[in-house]
């Protein structure tokens, strides 16, 4: 998605509207930090307080300002709690051995937080979203239909469950993606599967099966 034109200067974030991040949820905001940007990175947290101060770590705070809907260019994303269609998404991440890849799902949480000033670097509100990935299909089940044999139909079938949780910024995500219920055994699946379909505007998106 091409963010050159947005001002991400105008994010939201009131200091007297933060909430909590669960413990877990912190520390894997804190690894797709650090896996996305170089320099050191810590939990700015009270466990943390005894640490010498050193102006090198980036201190990512647990504190955030919870959105519900957020609008960025001429795209609308929201919590899927709120909106199925402008939650559901197309995303680039990166697997565990660092192999970028393009994914869908939906849309948990949204949130911006503000990264404290250092020295000579002023702080930074930056806008982050958790997002529930679809389950890919096994091998087995995924020879069972033959979407893939035409990626010109941008239709993808997943299972109907989710497998992981990815922290992304919003120049990781491609575009919206729809969704449909299967009806049961269809295509012979015996588990719940949904079709995806790429509602992107940028040309076709591969999956290369890394749903």
């Amino acid at each position: 998605m091409n963010t050159t034109k947005t001002d991400f200067s105008r994010l939201k974030y009131n200091p007297k509207k933060l909430e909590t991040l669960d413990l877990k949820t912190h520390e894997q905001l804190l690894r797709s930090f650090k896996q996305k940007f170089t320099g050191p990175a810590a939990l700015c947290t009270s466990i943390y307080k005894s640490w010498k101060i050193d102006d090198r770590i980036l201190l990512i705070p647990r504190l955030v300002h919870q959105q519900r809907t957020i609008a960025v260019g001429h795209m609308n994303y929201t919590t899927f709690e709120q909106h199925v269609g402008n939650s559901t998404v197309v995303y680039r991440t990166v697997d565990d051995v660092g192999r970028a890849q393009n994914v869908c799902g939906q849309i948990n949480q949204i949130f911006t937080f503000n990264i404290p000033k250092r020295k000579g670097v002023p702080s930074q509100v930056q806008l982050w979203f958790e997002v529930e990935r679809f389950k890919k299909l096994t091998p087995s089940d995924q020879r069972k239909h033959h979407f893939e044999d035409w990626p010109h139909l941008r239709t993808h079938v997943v299972y109907d469950m989710k497998a992981k949780k990815d922290y992304i910024q919003i120049d990781q995500i491609i575009g919206h993606a729809a969704t449909w219920t299967l009806p049961e055994q269809s295509f012979g699946i015996k588990r719940k599967a949904i079709l995806v379909v790429d509602l992107t505007k940028n040309g076709l998106v591969q999956f290369d099966e890394t749903i």
